[in-house]
């Protein structure tokens, strides 16, 4: 998607978006490493709706399927895993 029409979304932000690109096969890789999905639809491709958080070590730490959640929630959610992550790191030190 150029940036052009990313920027007419809601929460279009250019800057805010990470795109999976390359050839074929390894975007399927990457894609199956993670559960999603996506297939050719009239030219274009259509894909499952996922948001996943990956932690700093970049291991999936949360998968959320669809939209069903707010903005809120998925704050909270990181606020805890940062949260954790402190936590751990601390402990390490002791």
């Amino acid at each position: 998607m150029n940036s052009e029409i990313l920027v007419r979304l809601p929460g279009g932000d250019p800057e805010s978006w990470h795109f999976v690109t390359g050839p074929l096969d390894e975007v399927k890789t990457v894609s199956r490493q993670f559960g999603l999905n996506f297939w050719p639809d009239e030219g274009y491709f259509t894909h499952s709706l996922h948001t996943l958080v990956i932690d700093r070590r970049g291991r999936p730490a949360a998968d959320f399927e669809g939209n069903q959640f707010t903005a809120r929630q998925l704050g909270d959610y990181v606020e805890v895993l940062i949260s954790a992550g402190s936590a751990e790191a601390m402990q390490r030190q002791i």
